[in-house]
């Protein structure tokens, strides 16, 4: 059985992620192509599937001649199934039919910043015609599966709901790389480390990250901010920084095709976002025993209970960034760091691991064969 897995962009992300977690973790009998609509392979790195082809797609310079090189790539490939991921892959779901592509999955991990907080009209009627071309939706998140019944009229048995999944073996917490980063780092042992991972993307709400962290490290000098990853903002993130006096505080260590070392080395994993669904980088640190401060989006509410895992803010609270320095300073303890963040991992290893997430694909692939 061949599939075909048409994705915007194949960077550094969670939703590449979870794909890069099918193909190593669904590959009897199966043979995985990957199209990557930009080119990018950043992730290619993390596929431990040989046997995985990695497609090219000939760039275009109008929708016409995009249309048909995606259509041609498809044909040529021919799947049994063709699998479509977020928005930006839309156009492969009705280029598969044309093609004669009959199984088609497709995959929403969540919104662009330009749908962040308001939706886009002609993107919803887009939706609501292609989401009935495929067999079904998946959905990483309770809250997507709601939205996408109540928006886009599907029925229940249309849309798949399968949250993301940790190798819990794998991200796991190490006293002595933990020690050797921050070190590295310059953070003392006294020092309590926020952290955030991820694209720096407008819609990761920086700047209440930084209104907040600014408060407090005013009363509280021994907090410093570690932001893994790259992307449009880190200009703005810099300049932010140098505003607020907080070049030294914050520590820009970029993209890191291995995260891990740098969770252990966390004492606190904050999460600002304007929307959120289940990313990945949050399973990622709470398996690692780190406890959170997030906004509560999304299913970060369904992750996160308060005072148990960490601590939620509502996105429209009041001076929230004096509330988030409250959580931070709440976090100062090193004792209840370590409570939520066993509690934290208990709740991944509970409820989101890897094994369950490909046991519910492969019943969806494998039903095909």
């Amino acid at each position: 059985m061949k599939i075909l897995h048409v994705v915007p962009s194949f960077g550094l992300g969670g939703m590449e992620k979870v794909l890069c977690s099918i193909v190593n973790g669904i590959s009897q009998d199966v043979f995985h192509e990957i199209l990557a609509l930009d080119n990018e392979m950043g992730a290619r790195h993390w596929i431990e599937n040989e046997a995985v082809r990695f497609l090219s797609f000939k760039k275009a310079s109008t929708r016409f001649q995009f249309f048909r090189n995606l259509y041609k790539t498809i044909k040529e490939s021919d799947p049994n199934i063709l699998m479509t991921y977020n928005w930006g892959a839309t156009d492969a779901i009705w280029l598969g039919r044309l093609a004669g592509i009959s199984t088609i999955y497709h995959s929403e991990h969540g919104f662009n910043v330009d749908e962040a907080q308001k939706r886009q009209w002609k993107r919803n009627i887009v939706r609501t015609v292609v989401y009935r071309l495929v067999k079904r939706v998946i959905v990483v998140s309770n809250e997507l599966r709601e939205m996408l019944k109540q928006c886009y009229w599907l029925a229940d048995d249309q849309v798949e709901f399968i949250p993301n999944g940790i190798n819990c073996e794998y991200f796991i917490g190490n006293a002595e790389v933990r020690q050797q980063i921050r070190t590295k780092l310059g953070v003392k042992n006294n020092e309590v480390l926020l952290g955030y991972l991820g694209r720096l993307d407008p819609v990761k709400n920086f700047d209440l990250l930084l209104d907040g962290f600014e408060l407090c490290v005013k009363e509280d000098p021994a907090f410093k901010l570690m932001l893994i990853g790259d992307g449009p903002q880190k200009n703005h993130i810099k300049a932010l920084c140098r505003k607020k006096n907080l070049e030294r505080k914050v520590l820009l260590v970029g993209k890191q095709k291995d995260v891990l070392p740098f969770i252990r080395a966390l004492d606190v994993f904050v999460l600002t976002s304007f929307r959120e669904q289940m990313p990945m980088s949050l399973l990622e640190a709470m398996a690692v025993s780190i406890p959170v401060v997030a906004v509560a989006v999304g299913d970060i509410t369904k992750l996160v209970e308060q005072e148990k895992q960490g601590l939620l803010l509502p996105l429209d609270v009041e001076n929230a960034a004096e509330v988030m320095a409250s959580c931070f300073h709440q976090l100062r303890e090193a004792r209840k760091r370590q409570t939520m963040g066993r509690a934290a991992r208990q709740k991944i290893i509970s409820t989101y691991q890897e094994r369950d997430m490909l046991h519910d694909y492969a019943r969806l692939l494998q039903a095909e064969e």
